[in-house]
């Protein structure tokens, strides 16, 4: 369990929420977690911060990907689902020990700027929310290609999609963001696969593209062990 000052807990309604931070991530992530968003109006970008929503489809993805082995879902940019994902992660390191995980895009870039949503979430955490010291080692333009949460020893690693630089094994969990546009999707995945036979968690995240490995995923389950959300 992260360390944090018990001192900031000044009520019982205070202690209570955060050993229900600790116990529900669908609490952690639609109380704790804000997300941003660029929205244009007048000509003029603005960036709005709020907190994710409590919606169905939220609570239901919060309890497949706490308990599915294999779980791939289609997304679109208002599910939410890459900012989601990113607060589920954040939770998983906050109150567990020796977690490891890696998020694997197209390419290195891509995969470090989901660390770097990760970062972006853990700085926006109200103050009474448990907050496990951070350690970062940088990458490339400026977002984090691996976090290390000292008080639990858990992880995250960027990696990119190249099958070659895949490593799956000893892993607590992967997710895999956008495979439908990954060049070599189905060699990557067989990488991947020692996850899940040792133990650990995949979550597959995209949006969709005809005739791409991902709609093999979804739409003929390759595995009978995947769960499509």
């Amino acid at each position: 369990m992260a360390k944090y000052d018990a001192s900031i807990l000044t009520t019982d309604a205070d202690s209570l929420q955060a050993a229900r931070w600790q116990k529900f991530p669908y609490d952690y992530v639609t109380s704790a977690c804000y997300t941003r968003d660029e929205i244009k109006a007048g000509g003029k970008a603005e960036e709005v911060v709020r907190l994710i929503p409590p919606l169905p489809h939220i609570h239901v993805f919060c309890r497949l990907w706490q308990t599915e082995k294999l779980f791939v879902t289609v997304k679109s940019r208002r599910l939410l689902l890459s900012w989601l994902c990113s607060a589920l992660e954040l939770w998983l390191c906050s109150f567990t020990v020796e977690a490891h995980m890696a998020v694997i895009a197209l390419d290195q870039q891509g995969s470090e700027e989901f660390l770097g949503r990760i970062v972006w979430l853990y700085n926006h955490l109200p103050p009474k929310c448990p907050r496990p010291e951070l350690r970062m080692w940088m990458g490339l333009n400026g977002n984090p290609k691996k976090l290390l949460f000292l008080e639990t020893g858990s992880t995250v690693e960027a990696l990119p999609s190249s099958p070659d630089k895949i490593r799956g094994s000893g892993l607590s969990l992967v997710r895999l963001e956008e495979v439908a546009f990954w060049v070599r999707a189905e060699e990557s995945w067989a990488a991947i696969l020692p996850t899940v036979q040792g133990g650990g968690r995949i979550c597959c995240v995209s949006t969709p593209l005809a005739g791409s490995f991902f709609e093999k995923l979804v739409t003929d389950q390759l595995l009978s062990a995947v769960h499509v959300f």
